[in-house]
């Protein structure tokens, strides 16, 4: 099995597919930093940085699997908003 895996991060997802025996053939991130930390955790993958809003998805190769993670900065307290107490 073959994953693309978008909005990568440091790689946490991509690290369980390898666990599980699958090959993340592109790691794709809008983040310099995080592709980097990705790069480094797993060398063997073919990385992007892009604004993955404006990406087509033909621009990645073909794959059994897409792994596509929330968007942090609409999804996290990385946007600036402080957390709402419950």
């Amino acid at each position: 099995m073959h994953a693309v895996d978008l909005f990568c991060g440091a790689g946490g997802s991509s690290t369980g597919m390898v666990a599980a025996g699958v090959e993340v053939r592109t790691a794709a991130n809008h983040w310099a930093l995080a592709i980097d930390t990705h790069n480094t955790n797993h060398p063997d993958t073919d990385h992007e940085l892009a604004d993955l809003r404006e990406v087509h998805p033909s621009r990645f190769t073909w794959t059994e699997i897409l792994w596509v993670s929330p968007e942090c900065t609409s999804h996290s307290l990385s946007k600036g908003r402080k957390s709402k107490s419950i």
